[in-house]
């Protein structure tokens, strides 16, 4: 097993090419779920926050349109052993919802109320649909699974 240290003063000594050769060679290797968990917040910054009101309502029914033709469905066969996975595409599905919830809020909070809450109602209606045959699939679903910044029950509620 490689010492973590070690590495961590290589990756330090690496100069930019070398970086960028093993970056991309971890985003070859890695899982959908891990790219998300490290490069997350950058895509977040950097991508998402940038985009106009109207790109965040057209990406937002784009996600509806796939959720609802079930993109994100993965089901298996279920056992008392595996009963509390979850597969990564309903991790996806739910990293997504929760990218665009937390933007949503942010665009209905800068003045766009009105595309706000449409991508709101969008998300919302995707929320009710979670547990529907063919959006998602995991044993144990819900808002649980939703992990926002923003508090877009209370910022849905202020747009009615």
């Amino acid at each position: 097993m490689l010492d973590q240290q070690q590495l961590r003063i290589l990756i330090l000594k690496a100069n930019r090419e070398e970086l960028i050769q093993y970056i991309d060679t971890c985003l070859k290797e890695m899982t959908d779920q891990q790219i998300d968990n490290v490069f997350g917040d950058l895509y977040y910054e950097q991508v998402v926050q940038q985009m106009t009101p109207l790109m965040v309502l057209d990406k937002i029914k784009i996600f509806l349109k796939d959720s609802l033709a079930g993109k994100y469905y993965a089901p298996f066969n279920m056992n008392s052993k595996n009963y509390t996975w979850v597969p990564p595409e309903t991790e996806a599905w739910y990293s997504e919802l929760s990218t665009w919830l937390d933007r949503s809020c942010e665009i209905a909070e800068q003045g766009h109320r009105k595309i706000g809450k449409e991508c709101l109602d969008i998300c919302f209606q995707l929320i009710d649909k979670q547990c529907d045959d063919d959006t998602v699939f995991a044993h144990e679903l819900g808002d649980w699974m939703i992990c926002t910044q923003q508090d877009y029950k209370a910022i849905y509620k202020k747009l009615k």
